[in-house]
């Protein structure tokens, strides 16, 4: 950028979501994260300092505040690149080099955006520019892969709590469980409930090594828990001590029988 010169002139919502939740993921988990902004964050004080490529003629606070904004845009600008093209490691080092001709063709417009923020007029050379940009990319983007092929101690494990756990719930406390939409009703002693955000597939896995008996898609109960059992033309019901009543399908039914439960 030599010759600079002063001057005083839609798609459904849950959809939608889905795709934000899992570009930011993917986002966070990219090459060059965090060392991309980290390497452009140095770069552009060193160009401050320094007054490169011309800016040396600019007052100190004007041309800090020139480089925050360049170096700002374009760190945004690369780390998206990667955002939208990269899902894995292999597709690093191609993602880099078309983003260096594609992401810096644009970069005398936003050079001289960057500068009328500040308060420059620039005349400014596409050629020359473009030229310093390849190298300043090639020089980030070796800085990188260099940072990410050093070796990485793996973390230790984490300890895995059990899932019932997690609410301070130990699974012989469980009396019933019933499922509703994404949560789980699970039924403890003296008519407490407790309402989940768990799966039921997961709470069954849970229990599995305690003494109850799946009645419904979405229903358990535990062998001691039931009190007695309801019928009503075809279908049968189990009713727990508190008089919390569970369903028992067709499905499951003869279990519930083998178990001598519907009298």
């Amino acid at each position: 950028m030599r010759g600079l010169v002063s001057a005083d002139g839609r798609l459904a919502k849950s959809g939608f979501a889905n795709r934000a939740i899992g570009f930011a993921n993917r986002a966070a988990r990219l090459p060059g994260w965090p060392t991309l902004e980290i390497t452009m964050a140095a770069v552009g004080a060193l160009m401050a300092l320094a007054g490169a490529f011309g800016t040396g003629a600019m007052p100190p606070l004007q041309r800090s505040a020139f480089w925050l904004l360049l170096m700002g845009w374009n760190t945004f600008k690369w780390q998206m690149w990667f955002a939208w093209l990269v899902t894995r490691q292999e597709d690093w080092p191609r993602t880099a080099l078309i983003g260096a001709v594609l992401l810096n063709l644009p970069l005398p417009l936003e050079i001289a955006a960057a500068l009328r923020l500040v308060g420059i007029e620039a005349a400014l050379e596409p050629r020359t520019i473009w030229a310093e940009a390849l190298l300043i990319a090639t020089g980030t983007a070796a800085t990188i892969a260099v940072w990410r092929r050093r070796p990485h101690r793996p973390a230790p494990a984490a300890l895995e709590v059990p899932l019932l756990a997690r609410w301070g719930i130990a699974p012989g406390q469980v009396l019933a469980v019933r499922a509703e939409d994404h949560y789980c009703r699970i039924h403890l002693a003296g008519g407490i409930q407790r309402l989940l955000l768990v799966r039921f597939s997961d709470v069954l896995e849970a229990l599995s090594g305690e003494d109850g008996e799946r009645t419904h898609r979405g229903a358990w109960i535990a062998a001691r828990a039931v009190h007695r059992a309801e019928r009503a033309g075809r279908r049968w019901r189990l009713l727990l001590p508190c008089g919390t009543a569970l369903p028992v399908s067709p499905s499951y039914r003869a279990a519930a029988a083998a178990r001598g439960w519907l009298h």
